[in-house]
């Protein structure tokens, strides 16, 4: 009898750490023509499948405030989960 053991067609690595996430945004290379679509999977075709980087503010006590870089992983243009909200690195 043959079992499901799941699908990856996509070929998504997993992401553990908000190191991982900026290391694998900066090494996938945006797909040509399409407003800087960075693919999560390493399939290219997947192209609803992404990962996005977004600039946040943060509170801080400095009166101009203070921002951080999310990475976050998107499907069909909608923004699916923020990866590691708690670790956020100041730029």
């Amino acid at each position: 009898m043959l079992y499901h053991r799941g699908y990856n067609s996509a070929r998504i690595k997993p992401i553990l750490s908000y190191a991982q996430a900026k290391e694998r945004y900066d090494k996938i290379v945006p797909i040509r023509g399409s407003n800087n679509c960075r693919p999560l999977g390493d399939v290219r075709r997947y192209r609803w499948l992404e990962l996005i980087k977004k600039t946040v503010s943060i509170e801080s006590e400095h009166p101009l405030g203070q921002f951080a870089e999310v990475y976050s992983c998107a499907i069909y243009g909608f923004t699916a989960s923020i990866l590691l909200t708690s670790i956020l690195v100041a730029t």
